[in-house]
């Protein structure tokens, strides 16, 4: 039986921090993706800047505008992401200091075996991105999202096929040794089952995962019950920014930051934790 965690009672000003969620048990998906006999384990992906830098058009790499300096793909090509940028950063990485800017793409020299671990992991993503906004998307049917589903799971197992599960290459997911939480998110697209003790494809494979969203005076909320409303809030919104953001998950589950704030808790989705530096503060 899964607990959850016990409310912390706290004087001190607090902040909501993102809990891990734990595994399911079991799943209904059948197929059991195996490692590849010849994928081999790998350390940080390296990469050096390759000059010069691709000017992003206004519908390019729309996905990353909240995500800048994460990786992307462009044109067969993978690369740094600057789409959200504001101004100008320094990055460094192992080959060197780049000064890279805002609206850009950057384009990448790497191993070809780390190019195509790369390419293949962001083809996931964009497909699985793909499943939940036809999901979402209450105007397209099912035969288009089944459509949409036989491509991620053709794609995932191509990926399984040469590369083993993405489970058991996390290193992978580190890139310079800084972590893209996009990529991070795709380990959720495996689980692990304590019966069998192997892991599992998860449920977005076989059925329906996302609903689409309604709009009422001006609040969008989800159809399904609040816990599971503040449940698909949460996950798109530490999609977007990687750190809870009540304001958005208010806009989403047409809560107020209050009653979302003690449903995250209420959920086990977030604790509350005093924050440092502000005990003198009134």
């Amino acid at each position: 039986m899964i607990e959850r965690l016990p409310e912390l009672t706290c004087s001190e000003p607090v902040e909501v921090l993102p809990v891990a969620l734990p595994l399911k048990a079991k799943r209904k998906a059948t197929a059991t993706p195996k490692p590849s006999s010849t994928g081999r384990a790998v350390k940080v992906v390296k990469a050096s800047i390759v000059n010069p830098p691709v000017i992003l058009e206004y519908d390019d790499l729309q996905d990353t505008v909240h995500h800048p300096g994460c990786l992307a793909l462009l044109d067969g090509c993978v690369g740094l992401s600057f789409k959200g940028l504001r101004v100008p950063i320094t990055i460094k990485l192992s080959s060197g200091e780049y000064e890279c800017q805002p609206g850009t793409f950057q384009p990448l020299s790497m191993s070809q075996a780390h190019q195509r671990y790369i390419l293949k992991l962001l083809m996931i993503w964009q497909a699985w991105q793909s499943l939940i906004e036809s999901e979402q998307n209450e105007a397209i049917g099912d035969e288009t999202i089944e459509t949409v589903r036989d491509f991620l799971n053709r794609e995932y197992d191509e990926f399984v096929a040469s590369c083993g599960l993405i489970n058991e290459n996390k290193s992978l997911l580190r890139f310079e040794g800084m972590s893209d939480p996009r990529l991070g998110l795709l380990l959720a697209l495996e689980t692990f089952d304590d019966e069998s003790k192997e892991w599992l494809k998860a449920d977005c494979f076989t059925e329906r995962t996302s609903f689409p969203q309604l709009q009422e005076q001006g609040q969008i909320y989800f159809q399904e019950d609040i816990s599971e409303r503040v449940s698909l809030a949460y996950a798109l919104v530490m999609g977007e920014c990687n750190a809870i953001d009540l304001d958005r998950i208010s806009e989403l589950t047409g809560l107020t930051t209050t009653e979302a704030e003690q449903e995250l808790v209420d959920c086990g989705l977030a604790v509350r934790a005093p924050i440092p530096g502000l005990d003198d503060f009134t």
